[in-house]
């Protein structure tokens, strides 16, 4: 998990500043919440901490897309369409994860 967070970092620089700063705090906190819950609940909760992290990352990633997109033209009112569009994107990735999962 390290060595790939290390390399995944690593390899930011390529991406341009807006890309990298996109993607650069999903292995952080990630792997925070992935110990802590795991030393709380055991083993078994790993499967569907993996399906919910996975779903939530893309409402996550939505606001800040909007917010790299639109802060310079839109200034600080940004944040709102951002929250909005999180939580339209997360909502509707959730449903879908429900749907599939059954």
């Amino acid at each position: 998990m390290t060595l790939g967070t290390l390399v995944g970092i690593l390899k930011l620089d390529r991406l341009g500043a807006t890309l990298s700063g996109l993607l650069s705090p999903f292995p952080v906190f990630t792997l925070v919440m992935a110990v802590f819950s795991h030393l709380q609940a055991g083993g078994q909760v790993a499967t569907p901490y993996a399906r919910g992290l996975l779903t939530s990352t893309i409402g996550f990633a939505s606001f800040f897309l909007v917010v790299s997109l639109g802060l310079e033209a839109l200034g600080p009112p940004v944040y709102l369409w951002a929250t909005a569009t999180a939580l339209v994107v997360g909502g509707a990735a959730a449903w879908a994860a429900t749907q599939l999962m059954g």
